[in-house]
């Protein structure tokens, strides 16, 4: 099997499918990088829940995105103006990975929302 030199930046490009404890850690601790659209509202070590959290961070900037019709739902195309947030968090290992000695108690990671 080939194998990605070390000095080889590589990120992870995944949806929210991806949004696993343990890849994220097994990602971290190979030293790469990922990207993955979110499913779990997961708690903090501060115990926040990022969706919560990261609504009330300073928005850094916007894009403007164009939204194309819909025919099926009767929706017409329209201009959506997206605000864009960013945070860092400490993720906690979820409960019931507990038992799980080798994944540690928490994760830093950051998040970014549109």
């Amino acid at each position: 099997m080939h194998m990605l030199p070390e000095d080889i930046d590589v990120t992870i490009i995944s949806d929210r499918e991806g949004d696993i404890y343990e890849y994220f850690y097994e990602v971290i601790s190979k030293r790469r990088y990922f990207l993955t659209r979110i499913a779990q509202n997961r708690m903090t070590t501060d115990n926040q829940k990022i969706f919560d959290s990261i609504r009330k961070t300073d928005c850094i900037g916007d894009i403007c995105a164009k939204v194309f019709r819909n025919s099926h739902k009767n929706i017409n195309s329209r201009d959506a103006k997206l605000e864009i947030r960013y945070n860092k968090y400490e993720i906690k290992r979820p409960i019931k990975l507990n038992n799980n000695t080798k994944l540690p108690e928490s994760l830093a990671v950051y998040v970014f929302m549109f």
